[in-house]
């Protein structure tokens, strides 16, 4: 599994983050899946007189192979749930940190995560586009940010 680096983390967007805690939570399904087909496998089913064949030599256990199945499985779930709860809380701590700004600030903010141009922000803010520079700088904590 892949897991963020602290750099990469701080870059994102909010709605970055939204779509890579989504992504984990995909990726984690899919292993949830594969574990609950892997248990039904192990659950007795009615017989059927055609497939009752003898082959002969090795003797299994259909538990035995879901145990072994799990024990590849289960550290890659844990990984991903892990993973998930320290994004959903980091983007609940970003979540408070912005509603530390008043109502028009957040609209600077949210904008400009979704992509929006400075213009376009200015144009639907009471600020002028160096004001909403300046304030997505003082959110983001950087010295710079790109101008379009």
């Amino acid at each position: 599994m892949v897991t963020l680096e602290k750099e990469e983390l701080l870059n994102m967007s909010i709605t970055q983050l939204k779509s890579k805690i989504e992504e984990l939570n995909n990726n984690l399904n899919y292993l949830l899946e594969k574990k609950e087909q892997a248990f039904l496998m192990t659950q007795p089913k009615a017989s059927q007189l055609k497939e009752v064949c003898v082959v002969g030599g090795t003797r299994e256990s259909i538990f035995d192979k879901y145990v072994i199945k799990n024990e590849k499985l289960d550290p890659a779930i844990d990984f991903l749930q892990d993973e998930i709860k320290l994004l959903e809380d980091y983007l609940n701590r970003e979540l408070e940190r912005i509603n530390k700004y008043d109502e028009w600030e957040q609209k600077v903010i949210y904008l400009r995560d979704t992509g929006k141009t400075w213009l376009y922000i200015a144009c639907n803010t009471p600020f002028s586009i160096r004001t909403c520079q300046r304030i997505y700088k003082n959110y983001t904590g950087k010295r710079t940010i790109e101008k379009d």
